[in-house]
């Protein structure tokens, strides 16, 4: 049975489609439908984009959904709808697309923009993909398959909050939707902006032989051992 945990409220929230779909999914552009124990658009297109939103406004959150049959679609992230603009959405949109994923960051609505970021050969084409999309401060992530490291992401400031959701653009079906929130800290993001990178190292060697923050280890001393965590840790937390 599809299922919603604290309907209304905040997530967790599941749904896997098998006997129809959720009522918080919006189903603002595309008449989407659940038939099968799977859920897509019946009218894919791009402009207006067919989309479907969830209630939930979010700030930083996980979606994990499974794309059958992958063609052509994708997963919305801190998006709201803007209807009779062009896309008719703004937010950070994960295209999901031939054999690979790529983003783009629409923040009026009216188009597009270019391509960001993308990652390719991740599977073939036409196959059934796990994704793991993740939202964290400025961040952007998508994990493919269970991977532990991310495919690719990208950084914005543009939106703080908003809405996920789904969008198809071929007939790809989607199942097992997870959305999810909050999260651990990330040890060695010492800076709090959700991505281990220069600024975290230059704060590892400003405090060289130093403990506090900085003593990632806990042994009392900044030194090659927490160099070492920021290392590990480097890229998106």
């Amino acid at each position: 049975m599809s299922h919603a945990f604290n309907t209304g409220a905040a997530p967790p929230f599941a749904d896997n489609f098998n006997e129809g779909a959720s009522p918080l999914w919006g189903n603002e552009v595309g008449s989407w439908s659940a038939s099968g124990g799977v859920y897509n658009a019946a009218a894919p297109g791009n402009f207006p984009n067919a989309h479907s939103l969830l209630a939930f406004d979010l700030t930083d959150f996980e979606l994990e959904v499974d794309v059958n049959d992958l063609v052509d679609g994708g997963v919305w992230l801190r998006a709201s709808s803007t209807p009779g603009v062009g896309v008719g959405v703004n937010g950070v949109l994960l295209v999901t697309k031939g054999s690979g994923v790529y983003w783009h960051v629409v923040p009026a609505g009216g188009g597009y923009g270019t391509s960001i970021n993308p990652a390719n050969g991740l599977f073939p084409p036409g196959s059934d993909v796990h994704l793991r999309c993740v939202v964290r401060c400025n961040v952007y992530s998508v994990y493919v398959n269970g991977d532990t490291a991310p495919a690719t992401f990208v950084e914005t400031g543009l939106f703080s909050h908003g809405r996920a959701g789904l969008y198809d653009f071929s007939g790809q079906t989607f199942d097992n939707v997870l959305l999810t929130e909050p999260f651990e800290p990330c040890v060695a993001d010492l800076s709090g902006d959700c991505i281990v990178d220069g600024a975290d190292l230059a704060l590892i060697l400003g405090n060289w032989g130093g403990s506090g923050a900085t003593d990632l280890t806990g042994d009392g001393t900044t030194d090659g051992a927490d160099l070492a965590v920021v290392l590990g840790f480097w890229g998106p937390c």
